[in-house]
């Protein structure tokens, strides 16, 4: 999220923290289906005013969260070092991110609007789908996902929100019997 917050959360709404709100909501997509104990979802947060901070989010632990005012209390906390269960914070780019992921055996996708349909293709678990914001990618981690040869999947002819791109994504591993019910 190239736009999005990366200090503590004052008044206003998340929307004017740098969509911060798209944040949660893909949180919350991630947290509020049956599968949740299999999922982690990693945010990388590259507005100002201290970029990158990475936000991390353990579905065996962590609960859906109710609301802006509880988000901001978790996001706050946690820039402050405090500790919330199933939640963690990392001075770390995307770019170290997927690295990382590769690292730790990971197969990574490329959700892309003009990749392949996410219905043909092969995905191997454990599996990192990456989801950009409403720009992409930096000009960096995309000729680094290109150079890595990171396969593209669409989820569709159109464009979708984030947080129904984490439900589609879901439902598609269900179906496929990668995550189990």
């Amino acid at each position: 999220m190239r736009e999005a917050w990366t200090a503590n959360v004052g008044r206003g709404s998340l929307a004017s923290h740098g969509r911060l709100d798209v944040a949660l909501r893909a949180i919350n997509a991630a947290l509020d289906t049956p599968v949740a104990y299999e999922v982690s979802v990693k945010l990388v947060l590259e507005g100002p005013p201290s970029p990158p901070v990475s936000i991390e989010v353990d579905g065996k632990l962590a609960k859906p969260i109710a609301g802006e005012q509880f988000f901001k209390k978790v996001f706050n906390s946690l820039y402050t070092g405090a500790r919330v269960a199933g939640f963690s914070i990392r001075k770390l780019g995307f770019i170290d991110q997927i690295l990382e992921a590769k690292n730790k055996g990971y197969s990574l996708y490329w959700l892309e609007e003009n990749g392949r349909n996410i219905r043909g293709a092969e995905i191997c678990s454990p599996a990192l789908f990456m989801l950009g914001d409403h720009k992409g990618f930096s000009i960096q981690a995309e000729k680094m996902l290109k150079k890595m040869k990171v396969p593209r999947i669409s989820l569709g002819p159109l464009p979708y929100f984030t947080s129904h791109c984490i439900t589609i994504v879901l439902e598609e591993l269900i179906r496929r019997a990668i995550l189990d019910c």
